[in-house]
């Protein structure tokens, strides 16, 4: 029985150890949705569902581009959506709800 002791120890201690490791790490578990972003034009930011007209193309992207000028009336200036919701990767399919929201205008 002394024999088997440090073996079956030695199993109950990597079993238990292996119960409180990460198997795969946090950012290979966690991937970032990739939207297209468009710079809303002025006045259209508040609306929450965008057609063509209302949007500038910028580019597809995991996080949320710069945008050039943020200037005037609507609050968001950045929107982004999913590939399901634009045409030909730079067109908004009809109007088309806001999936992600970026850099906001300084007011309203």
């Amino acid at each position: 029985m002394k024999k088997n002791f440090l073996g079956i120890a030695a199993v109950l201690v990597a079993v238990s150890l292996s119960a409180f490791t990460n198997s795969s790490p946090a950012s290979a578990k966690k991937s970032a949705t990739r939207y297209i972003w468009f710079q809303t034009k002025a006045g259209q930011g508040s609306d929450p569902a965008l057609n063509d007209s209302q949007v500038t193309y910028l580019a597809p992207a995991s996080s949320t581009p710069p945008a050039g000028s943020c200037t005037g009336a609507g609050y968001n200036c950045v929107v982004g959506f999913d590939s399901t919701q634009v045409t030909g990767g730079t067109h908004i399919n009809g109007e088309q709800i806001i999936k992600a929201f970026g850099n906001p205008r300084a007011s309203l």
